[in-house]
């Protein structure tokens, strides 16, 4: 995959996501965004990264079961639905509807309960969710026929980006 010449390379925040010794498949890195950063006397700075996207593949599969998106805790962000975009990119795979619902739940990530958002759409395979991850990372994950249970919230930690 290629990025923009002046895109660092460097990720200075914690990523969500599954840890390899669970996730039998592969991880990709699909996305990253960059932002320039602002200097103390308000200037701007150097490029850093500021959003990572990754899916999840099984073995054998072409096409990913889950995509993870993080990003800084804007809420503005909480209406995208790039994630989804990215898991439904294929012709083999259904194209993107709106979500029919939204519903508010409780998870557990990494023994930390927060309030999630759930949504529902009109094809049963496609589940999404989107929480505030340690106060400060929007999270998104859409998944593609694969439960998004407890379970799947209790395998979620930190990953080297």
């Amino acid at each position: 995959m290629r990025f923009h010449p002046s895109t660092p390379d460097t990720v200075d925040f914690p990523v969500l996501g599954i840890p390899p010794t669970i996730w039998s498949g592969t991880r990709k890195l699909s996305m990253r965004g960059a932002a320039a950063s602002r200097t103390p006397n308000g200037g701007i700075g150097p490029m850093v990264i500021a959003t990572v996207t990754y899916n999840y593949y099984l073995p054998g599969e072409t096409l990913p079961r889950l995509v993870i998106g993080q990003g800084p805790a804007e809420p503005h962000e909480f209406d995208n639905h790039s994630e989804v975009s990215v898991l439904l990119r294929s012709k083999e795979r259904p194209s993107l509807d709106a979500p029919i619902r939204d519903a508010d739940e409780a998870v557990t990530v990494e023994g930390v309960t927060v309030t999630a958002t759930r949504q529902v759409w009109q094809d049963p395979r496609v589940s999404s969710v989107r929480f505030v991850w340690r106060g400060d990372r929007r999270v998104h994950i859409a998944s593609w026929d694969y439960p998004l249970d407890a379970a799947f919230f209790r395998s979620l930690a930190e990953v080297e980006a």
